[in-house]
């Protein structure tokens, strides 16, 4: 049994399609040129259409792909005007003797130039059907390439992210085992749920943007313990998040950076603060951590732009939202900044 996808592309093909508009120019044909004379009469009007019908059939499924579509012009023209002039003489000298020789006084050459005109208009137009259907595919087998390539991408630059936020955190953990500290335990739970996200409700393509956040605040409160009393970490989030969609594992690359950075910073100065904001549609995501003011500007750009992180979330953003969202990376003496707005699905 067919299914409808099947059906649509049976009813909605190349050779339907043809058929279709020889049906259309038939029954107009048939209609609009009934009452002016004996030339249209049924039977004859019929015999002259699929005399049509075999000309174009043989130019458009024949001559033009094999010859005209892989560029050997020269060939489908001439083979085309031959076409043309033999339909036109099976008209003009076969046809029309046989079945209306009385009403059009027999075959002659100006009823060969009339029949050779009415030819070439015919496979002209069927000729440019041929084309613009055949224009059509080729934009669609190029838009389907493209999104097929977008997916790839986006499946390897998601397949990095999961692996590295999970060999970082597990860094973490094993230095807090080695010290036997009481902490491991919620570390490896926190972790665990992390990993639950990544594995199972990442795998999607969009995700409700309700549990993108929720993944991001068990990541903060993971980082919470690694910080002890070093500092001050504040997560808000304002505005509501329901009926809104988002790329999974888009703004953890920011966080984790964030942390990075932050916690490098000498003695107890920790500075960190994630904000996140949903109205009118559209995602305000603004990251602040210290930094040490010690360390080399131009080493933080580096570090920012290289980093595995950073450098796939840049690529999934521009291959997600192109030109739907605006990323802005700053920096001072003393903090390091991320803005983003993203237009939400």
């Amino acid at each position: 049994m067919y299914t409808k996808q099947k059906v649509k592309r049976i009813l909605l093909n190349e050779v339907s399609i043809f058929i279709y508009l020889w049906l259309v120019l038939f029954l107009f044909t048939l209609i609009f040129g009934r009452g002016r004379n004996q030339f249209v009469m049924s039977a004859i009007h019929l015999a002259f259409t699929l005399n049509s019908v075999a000309m174009t059939t043989l130019n458009n499924f024949v001559l033009m792909p094999r010859f005209l579509i892989k560029g050997r012009y020269v060939t489908y023209f001439s083979l085309a005007v031959l076409l043309i002039v033999c339909f036109g003489i099976s008209e003009e000298f076969l046809i029309e003797p046989l079945l209306m020789d009385s009403a059009r006084g027999g075959a002659s050459l100006r009823g060969l130039s009339f029949a050779a005109f009415k030819s070439l208009f015919i496979v002209s137009l069927f000729s440019a059907y041929k084309l613009i259907w055949d224009y059509q595919q080729k934009q669609q087998r190029l838009e389907q390439l493209e999104r097929e390539k977008v997916e790839s991408e986006l499946k390897f630059l998601k397949s990095q992210i999961s692996p590295h936020v999970l060999l970082n955190n597990l860094n973490n953990i094993y230095s807090y085992a080695l010290d036997q500290s009481e902490k491991t335990p919620e570390m490896i739970i926190r972790l665990s749920e992390l990993m639950r996200y990544m594995l199972y409700e990442a795998r999607e393509k969009w995700v409700p943007l309700e549990k993108e956040i929720d993944y991001l605040a068990d990541f903060i409160e993971l980082q919470k313990i690694r910080l002890e009393d070093r500092g001050e970490i504040d997560f808000e989030v304002e505005g509501s998040l329901d009926n809104h969609r988002i790329a999974p594992l888009l703004l953890v690359a920011f966080v984790e950076n964030s942390f990075k950075h932050g916690m490098g910073v000498p003695d107890d100065k920790v500075y960190i603060r994630i904000s996140v904001q949903v109205a009118e549609g559209e995602l305000r995501f603004y990251t602040e951590n210290s930094r040490d003011p010690d360390v080399d500007e131009q080493m933080i750009e580096l570090d920012s732009e290289r980093g595995i992180g950073l450098t796939n979330v840049k690529k999934r953003l521009e291959l997600l939202y192109p030109d739907r969202h605006e990323l802005r990376l700053d920096h001072d003496q003393s903090r390091f900044y991320v803005y983003l707005t993203i237009q939400l699905q």
